[in-house]
């Protein structure tokens, strides 16, 4: 799920909320004041910048981080060579590609892991994300 920002205006966000009343309803309680604003705010949060769930496109696209907006652009010049018939120049820029995304990658994954070095918990995330391993979803005993 994201957020959904396309009719989103800071103008109408912040005119809807009376904070005077919020915080004179509450006199002074701490925890009565941060559960209305936070009820408030989120209430209008979800008004003028509703979840919406990802297309199965954008799910992919940010499950590979290394994939640049230069090389979706890259990506949609190929697509039209292929359209408009032209094979070699099609293959001859598909290679490119491959080879830039390769190195996208590589380098992705060696900043990655200079930044992590000395965090073990983030430095196997990521060798197990490159594995393609999952994480089990264990069950728990019950009634032993």
């Amino acid at each position: 799920m994201t957020r959904d920002y396309a009719r989103f205006s800071e103008e109408n966000f912040n005119s809807q909320v009376d904070w005077e009343s919020i915080f004179t309803k509450t006199q002074g309680i701490i925890d009565r004041a941060f559960s209305k604003i936070y009820n408030k705010l989120n209430k209008l949060v979800n008004k003028h910048a509703p979840l919406k769930p990802l297309s199965k496109r954008k799910f992919k696209q940010l499950s590979k981080p290394w994939i640049t907006k230069g090389i979706l652009k890259s990506i949609k010049i190929k697509n039209a060579l292929f359209a408009s018939g032209h094979v070699n120049k099609y293959k001859f820029y598909g290679n490119k590609i491959t080879t830039l995304i390769r190195h996208s990658k590589k380098l992705y994954y060696h900043t990655y892991f200079s930044q992590y070095m000395k965090d073990l918990k983030k430095t196997w995330s990521g060798i197990n994300e490159i594995m393609g391993r999952n994480k089990r979803k264990s069950k728990p005993i019950i009634g032993l």
